[in-house]
């Protein structure tokens, strides 16, 4: 019986090529169609290829894998990397704000950032004040542009006993779990009367390891050593002593150890209290440098609204060799 041969129309030829790519893109092969007893069958027609010809060549570019093709910049073709997702974007600064009688506001901080930050402020609080507080004290909401954490009690309340001690220890612990989360403290700003706003800029990479404390301004003519080594303080009395001012040395229950001044009715933590306030600062900074500590944050989180007597908290580090 005769065959009729019938050409490829543009959509069967494109057929053909996608039919050729998909199923052994390293030859080409043409087929046709003829009509045999009224069936359409499909007739491999191609020549013999010499195989001996093609192993010194070098493979053709598939199309398998186009990913691969936007993982770097290639001038020629125009093609440019994949950019990043924008939820994966992190911001390189943020800040984080002592607010009213009890709040912090964490502006540009990532949402995991914030949420890990106000679960251990939970379990600091919680620890502080011995399981104390009723469970869900503190609240988290976003508002505006910033995350407000809401904290139980009256903490930036400088009389509250959770004003002079507990408070100042949650901010330091606040500080060193950021830092080791890669956003380092880099600057502080009073923005009018009151608490202070912390800046912070991300890094990455692998941290050194400090020792915490911290030392308190309080009561006009008294300091508080949170957390520091015995030896501290007992330099510092040493150091006054050598400027020919009386000191008294007392401890509470909780083991804060504070300093106060004895002196003819004359107070250094107060407005216009003349040079002698400033070079006792000097000492002071000068003990601590000289036992390796570095004041890492000075802030004041008290309400200034209260008494101008409240003044700046340092907090300190000494790395850990």
């Amino acid at each position: 019986m005769a065959t009729t041969r019938i050409p490829l129309t543009p959509v069967a030829s494109a057929m053909q090529q996608s039919h050729q790519s998909d199923t052994m893109p390293q030859h080409q092969y043409t087929h046709s169609f003829a009509l045999v007893n009224g069936a359409m069958t499909e007739r491999d027609v191609s020549p013999e290829i010499d195989m001996s010809s093609e192993i010194d060549e070098p493979p053709e570019a598939s199309d398998a894998n186009p990913s691969l093709e936007t993982t770097s910049a290639n001038p020629a073709s125009g093609v440019l990397p994949t950019a990043p997702e924008p939820e994966t974007t992190i911001m390189k600064t943020a800040s984080l704000s002592i607010d009213g009688d009890h709040l912090l506001h964490f502006t540009e901080f990532p949402e995991y950032i914030v949420r890990h930050m106000f679960d251990l402020i939970d379990k600091c609080w919680q620890i502080l004040h011995h399981g104390t507080w009723p469970p869900d004290s503190h609240s988290l909401r976003f508002t505006c542009d910033y995350y407000q954490v809401a904290l139980y009690g009256l903490p930036w309340v400088p009389w509250q006993t959770w004003g002079l001690f507990d408070s100042k220890k949650l901010i330091r612990r606040i500080l060193e779990e950021l830092y080791e989360l890669g956003w380092n403290l880099v600057a502080t700003a009073n923005m009018g009367l009151g608490k202070d706003v912390l800046l912070f800029h991300y890094t990455e990479g692998a941290r050194p390891t400090y020792q915490w404390a911290t030392l308190a301004f309080l009561h006009r003519d008294m300091l508080m050593f949170l957390d520091f080594p015995p030896n501290i303080h007992r330099l510092m009395r040493s150091k006054m002593t050598q400027e020919g001012i009386r000191t008294v040395v007392s401890e509470d229950e909780n083991k804060h150890q504070s300093m106060s001044f004895l002196t003819d009715s004359w107070q250094p933590w107060v407005p216009n209290s003349g040079p002698m306030a400033k070079k006792m600062l000097l000492r002071v900074f000068t003990v601590l440098q000289d036992e390796g500590w570095s004041v890492y944050a000075s802030i004041k989180q008290e309400n200034i609204g209260y008494n101008w007597a409240y003044n700046c908290t340092w907090h300190c580090r000494k790395l850990i060799s």
